[in-house]
């Protein structure tokens, strides 16, 4: 919610519920900007400055460690007093001293954004030349701010929110780079921050018309995206209510017009035994997506794709195998190796 600010004492209530703050983005450098600067420059909450919050911090040098910036090469170069050339001449060099000289966490823009990590930096290798257009910094602002706001370290914060900036611009560039917005990046960042719901929907697409006698093995540990995945694989299929988890129930159905889903969890049963008492041979008028499947390795026999749910440096991977020769169609089109 948007709250006047006329000056910097305006700024006090407002601080004291922001778990982070973000300066820079529509600052200017007006009277105005440079006295919430100086109320702001000594703040204990996490911080993210980009935009004139750097060119007035050029101004007045200063170092704190709760703090992430994140210039381009000519911010760079009026921090550090060179030329944005010579920025670009020694990338690296330049992120180890702007991080020397203003602390904190530094995130160096351009093609192969460096984020300042100990040993060695972090380097982005996605995102695409139409991401140099206006606002899409203010963008790459709000993504690390808002992760940081949800209890993320701020290291991790920058890093993971670089990434996902640039994977969006490289979604929204899809359909070419020229004319590219920072707006646009906000339609695709829901799916990069959610890969999981976006693969959901992706399997569906690729699965036949007639669903009987599927079987999904959903694999991974606590929190890899397993029942997100299975959420999203029902909702495609036409499901538009409430999507429980059947770790109680353990067998959650759905009367769908592609087909019966058997959305199954058997975290809870101890052997395949229980699971042939509970009707798993009942279930085979339509699709079953099974979580924890190493309940019952006997199951794998029966199942059409594997797929592992796990956590990766950059967020999380999911291996696809197909275990029958339709599922090998699946795969094809789902553009993944098996």
């Amino acid at each position: 919610m948007p709250h006047a600010v006329a000056n910097p004492d305006d700024l006090a209530p407002l601080l004291d519920r922001a778990d982070v703050v973000a300066l820079g983005p529509g600052l200017g450098r007006s009277d105005w900007a440079r006295a919430l600067f100086d109320r702001l420059v000594a703040l204990e909450q996490p911080a993210v400055w980009d935009a004139d919050a750097l060119n007035l911090l050029a101004e007045q040098p200063g170092k704190a460690s709760g703090r992430v910036i994140t210039p381009h090469p000519g911010e760079a170069a009026r921090l550090l007093g060179m030329t944005t050339a010579e920025i670009q001449a020694d990338r690296p060099g330049a992120l180890a001293r702007l991080q020397a000289e203003y602390g904190g966490i530094v995130v160096l823009k351009g093609a192969g954004t460096l984020v300042s990590a100990s040993p060695v930096p972090r380097v982005c290798t996605a995102g695409n030349p139409g991401m140099a257009s206006a606002g899409m910094g203010d963008v790459l602002t709000g993504i690390v701010a808002a992760l940081a706001a949800q209890g993320t370290e701020l290291p991790l914060a920058a890093a993971v929110g670089v990434g996902v900036h640039a994977r969006a611009g490289d979604r929204a560039a899809a359909a070419g780079e020229r004319g590219l917005i920072a707006s646009d990046l906000l339609a695709e960042l829901r799916a990069v921050v959610n890969p999981c719901i976006a693969f959901g929907r992706q399997v569906f697409a690729a699965m036949p018309d007639n669903l009987a006698g599927w079987t999904l093995l959903l694999s991974g540990e606590l929190g890899t995206g397993k029942s997100t995945f299975a959420r999203a694989f029902i909702r495609a299929a036409g499901h538009e209510g409430a999507v429980p988890s059947p770790t109680y129930t353990l067998v959650e159905p759905y009367e769908l017009p592609p087909g019966n889903i058997y959305h199954i969890d058997l975290y809870r049963v101890s052997d395949e035994e229980e699971l042939r008492f509970l009707g798993w041979n009942e279930l085979d008028d339509g699709c079953r997506l099974v979580e924890w499947p190493n309940r019952a390795p006997g199951l794998t026999a029966q199942a059409d794709l594997a797929l592992d749910f796990a956590y990766a440096d950059d967020g999380r991977t999911v291996a696809v195998t197909a275990l029958t020769p339709r599922a090998q169609a699946v795969v094809e089109v789902i553009g993944v190796s098996s």
